[in-house]
């Protein structure tokens, strides 16, 4: 519903369109742990056909927006308040997501180039746009910062009590 919302309202600020995708990245990735990733297959199908499929070039642009905005979060092993999951939880989503989805979604825009570089025209500005986010996830893939397994559970929990100290403000005055 937040897709078809963000796809059929054409006047929405790009703030709110990021932002909108930012809280559907999030969903995802709440979902990912509940379901080991089956809706988040079922979303990378939607926009696989998205892209390929629809003729809207504003169609193929929120699809490549959507896939940065999953990347980003879930390459963000920093703990959001917000989203309510412990370091723990962040940890084991990214290394699964790594395992099982990033090299689906790195072939996704791999595809998506190859077709877009087949049809290129330098007169197209929208090609250019679809060309320029290909890029950047490409490059959110390629300086992906891995995780290892084996991250013993104290180091975690030392993760988390330092971040949770330097989240708390002093309300002392200097």
């Amino acid at each position: 519903k937040f897709l078809d919302y963000v796809l059929n309202n054409h006047n929405l600020p790009p703030s709110v369109i990021e932002r909108v995708l930012q809280i559907v990245a999030i969903m995802v990735k709440r979902k990912f742990l509940e379901d080991s990733g089956e809706e988040l297959k079922g979303l990378l199908e939607t926009i696989k056909s998205m892209i390929f499929n629809s003729q809207d070039n504003r169609v193929q642009t929120m699809s490549c927006a959507f896939i940065i905005s999953i990347l980003q979060e879930f390459t963000n092993t920093v703990k959001s308040e917000d989203v309510v999951l412990s370091f723990e939880e962040h940890f084991h989503a990214k290394k699964m997501f790594e395992v099982r989805e990033l090299m689906l979604i790195f072939q996704l825009i791999l595809d998506a180039m190859e077709k877009l570089l087949g049809i290129l025209d330098v007169n197209n500005a929208a090609h250019f746009v679809m060309l320029e986010s290909s890029l950047k996830i490409q490059e959110l893939i390629l300086s992906w910062s891995y995780i290892t397994a084996l991250i013993p559970k104290r180091i975690i929990k030392a993760f988390e009590s330092l971040n949770n100290i330097k989240q708390q403000p002093s309300l002392r005055l200097s």
